[in-house]
């Protein structure tokens, strides 16, 4: 250094340079000390992450920039807003924006607790630069498991400036952070500060979620003993039990601590009581009896099984009065459907061409919901050519949806709900009421024809077996061997009835005479078609008006064929034909 140094001094005398004169600044990328123990920030951070699914470790390394000088700190590029929807749990680039987050914040030095004081006693900051720069230093400490700086932060000066539930600019909070990198003495330090247990990141996961897939069962324990809820819900639909791998050490934990694997999670008190014994064994028979009106209908009306919801679980009620009150006499930011023209097609073909029907109190009215929130954007907020191609692009889908299922009653009993809901929708926003005249009476007349296909798949079904049914069918044993006058034959003698035993009289029915056709084969497809048209929400004066229709079919049917067939004309026979009948109206008093 001193050689280095003489002949610069020497070329400054040579030179003649003025003695206040400043030295020239180094570069910005040299170090300033011999002691910089600041992180390379090209340097790969290589950590291991335990992927459930796939059962494995695997090692995930920060991204770093092909090109120094265009390097972005930014996480949130453009490209990324679409991916919102994704299951963030098992993507590795998910991991990878997080840990170069983590990478990036510690780059930037440990601020020790001089630090944190220069910032609270800086009479030149405003309280919000304040609240700011000590908040990144909370989540540059919960990332990096400095638990003695976060303890300082939540419970010391700086205490009144920090918020234990804010989000960076990534979405995250600084307990989603502690939980992901299994930090459990800064997860306890901001749970005993009063941190909210449940919070969720951008992508609506909490800390036990994260702590659930990596397999921290420290601090899942730590989560679950302050009140995390296992019932919380990410983007994707999905608790934190959804992602215990089965036969693992967390789901062994799990089980012993007596907690369930699986979408139905635990309730809030695993110690709660529950139902009465009287009320449990109601509710057991109460979803017996629909798990069995499933099944007959099913078989009854030929239709998929899936269709009638039969392994759905029911809405809790909480869940169906959290939405907010609709707004009808303008149209909020929330309370419509944006769309562009080159995406009509694509949308109808979900909602209304691939639709499944639902039997959940929220999925039942997808198609009207969606075509009827489109239509309100297109009426304010675009053009009324715009609303015409959508809802002529609803109309088409919703036709040819009917007309390729006409014999598929659970198909048409969806799809006469949501279009009886949507035709109520456009009558009761006071802008569409008027743009929507035409489509309104053009689903009027689609509700007709669903109407009408739905009475003649039941009355198809029951006139298959009606005679067999109604009218040959023997209520009353013993008038099986009764002839009528045209069927004497005078070449033979008439054969001597024998009087059936006692025994056999007042035994139950056999198998072979269970297995005949019946009343109850009728009553069976009214049950079939009142729980199909029930389960999916169609208006009650449609219903009755379709049972009104088969039950008036029914009558006229059974009246022609007595009047063709003069075997039924006697007297016997309307005997046992009224019984049979007497089985129908027992039918309709039952159900109302």
């Amino acid at each position: 250094l001193d050689e280095e140094r003489r002949p610069n001094s020497g070329h400054s005398e040579l030179e003649s340079e003025p003695e206040d004169e400043r030295p020239r600044q180094l570069p910005a990328d040299l170090p300033r000390t011999l002691d910089d123990r600041q992180n390379f920030t090209t340097y790969n951070q290589e950590t291991e992450y335990y992927d459930a699914w796939q059962g494995q470790s695997q090692f995930l390394t920060a991204p770093t920039a092909a090109n120094p000088s265009n390097f972005n700190l930014a996480l949130h590029e453009p490209d990324q807003d679409d991916a919102f929807d994704r299951d963030f749990g098992h993507d590795d680039a998910r991991v990878a924006e997080m840990l170069a987050a983590q990478g990036s914040k510690a780059s930037e030095g440990e601020a020790g607790e001089a630090e944190e004081e220069d910032v609270v006693q800086d009479e030149k900051l405003s309280r919000d630069q304040k609240a700011q720069t000590l908040q990144d230093f909370l989540f540059m400490a919960a990332s990096n498991g400095d638990a003695q700086r976060v303890q300082r932060l939540v419970r010391g000066h700086a205490s009144d400036l920090v918020k234990l539930d804010a989000v960076d600019s990534e979405g995250t909070p600084p307990l989603v952070y502690a939980s992901c990198f299994g930090h459990k003495d800064v997860v306890l330090a901001l749970l005993n500060a009063g941190a909210t247990v449940d919070n969720q990141d951008r992508n609506q996961w909490t800390a036990l979620m994260w702590a659930m897939t990596n397999r921290h069962k420290d601090i899942a324990k730590i989560l679950l003993d302050h009140g995390a809820s296992t019932d919380v819900k990410s983007s994707s639909g999905r608790t934190a039990m959804d992602f215990v791998p089965p036969n693992s050490e967390m789901s062994e934990f799990l089980q012993h601590s007596g907690y369930s694997i699986g979408n139905a999670g635990v309730s809030d008190d695993f110690y709660n009581a529950g139902f009465s014994q009287d009320r449990f064994e109601e509710e057991l028979a109460e979803n017996e009896m629909r798990r069995r009106m499933m099944m007959e209908s099913a078989i009854n009306l030929e239709v998929d099984l899936g269709n009638l919801g039969l392994d759905e679980q029911p809405e809790s009620p909480d869940e169906l009065t959290e939405s907010q009150e609709f707004v009808w006499d303008r149209c909020l930011n929330d309370q419509m459907f944006v769309f562009m023209e080159n995406d009509i097609e694509p949308i109808m073909d979900v909602v209304v061409t691939n639709m499944t029907p639902q039997r959940s109190p929220s999925q039942k009215p997808v198609p009207a919901n969606v075509i009827f929130l489109g239509a309100r954007y297109a009426h304010y907020h675009a053009s009324n050519e715009l609303l015409v191609e959508w809802l002529v692009s609803a109309q088409e889908k919703i036709y040819a949806v009917v007309d390729r299922y006409q014999w598929d009653m659970t198909i048409l009993a969806f799809w006469i709900s949501n279009a009886t809901l949507l035709l109520y929708y456009l009558k009761k926003d006071p802008g569409l009421t008027q743009e929507t005249s035409q489509f309104q009476a053009q689903m009027a007349e689609l509700i007709h024809e669903i109407y009408i296909l739905i009475i003649r798949d039941a009355e198809r079904r029951m006139d298959k077996v009606l005679e067999a049914a109604m009218l040959d069918y023997e209520t009353i044993p013993g008038f099986e061997d009764i002839q009528f006058q045209n069927e004497w034959k005078f070449l033979k003698s008439k054969p001597k009835v024998k009087p059936e035993p006692m025994e056999k009289r007042f035994r139950p029915p056999s198998p072979k005479r269970k297995a005949q056709l019946a009343p109850r084969n009728i009553t069976s497809l009214l049950s079939s078609t009142l729980f199909v048209l029930d389960l999916y929400d169609v208006h009650s004066v449609i219903i009755a008006q379709i049972m009104s229709q088969l039950y008036y079919w029914l009558g006229a049917e059974i009246f022609n064929r007595i009047m063709s067939n003069k075997k039924y004309m006697a007297r016997t026979k309307a005997m046992q034909i009224r019984m049979n009948v007497s089985m129908l109206e027992d039918w309709a008093r039952s159900n109302n």
